[in-house]
């Protein structure tokens, strides 16, 4: 299943600000859904791939942010063309440095700010460039802007 990521608007048809019951939806009418609210907590799916889906909401319930974690075969999450699980994470920090973005490493994350994206390997903390060699991300968040540090 492929996700593009859309700054400031939301991820896949996910918008900010959009009600949690509403997004909640949207996830049970994805094609691969194997699971939409499991264990009772709200806005999480998990596909049949593997893949994970967290919905951060504000106090109205209304979406802030989306977490996608442990793409499986066939998942692709993308932002302006980018692969961002897909391609080497040093790749990806390249890309995002050479457009100029703002970059900067947070709780063992890469922060791209202005995008308001936040890109991890789970189980390592990355702190500078050279940690990225020879991985690849499996957990990416977007959010609206200025609560990248919330994720984390």
């Amino acid at each position: 299943m492929r996700f593009e990521l859309e700054p400031g608007r939301g991820v896949g048809g996910i918008d900010f600000g959009m009600p949690l019951i509403t997004a909640e939806d949207h996830l049970r009418a994805l094609p691969t859904s194997a699971t939409v609210n499991g264990g009772g907590r709200r806005g999480y799916a998990e596909l049949r791939s593997g893949l994970r889906i967290a919905l951060t909401s504000d106090s109205s319930l209304r979406i802030e942010g989306v977490q996608l974690a442990d793409p499986g075969p066939g998942d692709e999450i993308r932002y302006a063309g980018l692969s961002l699980c897909e391609e080497p994470a040093r790749v990806v920090h390249e890309t995002f440095r050479k457009a100029g973005a703002r970059l900067r490493f947070a709780r063992g994350s890469l922060v791209v700010d202005g995008v308001d994206l936040v890109c991890a390997v789970r189980g390592r903390s990355l702190k500078r460039p050279k940690d990225l060699d020879n991985l690849r991300f499996d957990y990416v968040a977007l959010c609206l802007p200025g609560e990248a540090d919330y994720l984390l």
